[in-house]
């Protein structure tokens, strides 16, 4: 944990890009972020404030916090979070990006440890079902896969299911 610790200190020490911020609430720049994203070839829902309120700030059973990510100078939002705490986990149930299906930076997910550090979180979790170019930021973060479990599917046009490109979290799961 130490070794992690510093690390995570030395790749932040002059990481002043981003504002960070926490939301009770779905904010409504998540409709602007979502806009500027590149047609998706990805299968994936849409991820606008609709659904995010939807989701999470509906839902009765968990409480949901946004970790939004701002440009300091002009206020974009950059990224965003949705994360449910368990414990000492903090558990990330959805996020967006500028930088959209392609995966989330290591930069942001940088800045998503050092805001779950600062609120006492011993550990952060993602779910994430998706081509492994997605979860590069996650990766060179330090997060590590621990396990796997089925996707199952129907398409209607036919086409395999074995060769769907899929980006799904756990906020794309019924449970």
């Amino acid at each position: 944990d130490l070794a992690v610790r510093i690390r995570d200190a030395w790749r932040s020490r002059a990481d002043t890009r981003w504002q960070p911020c926490w939301s009770a609430v779905a904010d409504a720049r998540f409709d602007e972020l979502w806009s500027r994203t590149t047609a998706a070839t990805a299968t994936l829902a849409i991820r606008d404030a609709t659904f995010a309120r939807w989701r999470f700030d509906r839902c009765p059973f968990e409480q949901t916090r946004y970790l939004l990510l701002s440009h300091p100078v002009d206020g974009f939002l950059q990224a965003w979070f949705a994360c449910q705490a368990h414990d000492t986990t903090l558990h990330v149930r959805d996020c967006w990006s500028v930088d959209g299906e392609s995966g989330v930076r290591r930069e942001f997910v940088d800045a998503l440890l050092a805001a779950a550090r600062r609120d006492g979180h011993a550990a952060v979790s993602f779910e994430i079902a998706g081509a492994k170019d997605r979860v590069g930021g996650w990766k060179s973060a330090g997060f590590q896969e621990r396990g796997r479990r089925p996707v199952f599917g129907k398409w209607t046009d036919g086409r395999p299911s074995g060769t769907v490109d899929l980006y799904l979290t756990s906020a794309d799961e019924d449970e």
